[in-house]
């Protein structure tokens, strides 16, 4: 599954604006990440907003702040990267990413 985060200034968060996923199983974690936003430094998005840099959860279940980590378990997710982008030097959204156990997806994929 895909996201596309952006942060709206006005509430200091970012908010979920657009996704893709493959699979109507994934549907419900779309439908929870509209519920939520992220400030900086939480969670996946607010962790690569806050670092400006690319950050990779190897196991969903394990993590600790993965805030929709029951939904993802349930359907089958196992691992998420996110992606700054940038506009200039400054975070404007995120990207992320989550996937499947053997998907063939790894942390050497991105770096």
């Amino acid at each position: 599954m895909g996201e596309l985060w952006m942060i709206d200034s006005a509430a200091k968060s970012l908010s979920l604006r657009a996704t893709w996923h493959m699979t109507p199983d994934t549907k419900v974690l779309e439908i929870a990440s509209r519920r939520i936003s992220f400030t900086i430094g939480n969670g996946l998005p607010g962790m690569v907003w806050q670092t400006g840099e690319a950050f990779w959860i190897e196991e969903i279940a394990t993590h600790g702040d993965f805030q929709r980590r029951s939904i993802a378990i349930d359907i089958g997710l196992h691992s998420a990267c996110g992606f700054p982008i940038l506009s200039g030097e400054q975070v404007v959204g995120v990207l992320s990413f989550s996937v499947e156990r053997g998907s063939g997806l790894t942390q050497n994929c991105w770096r």
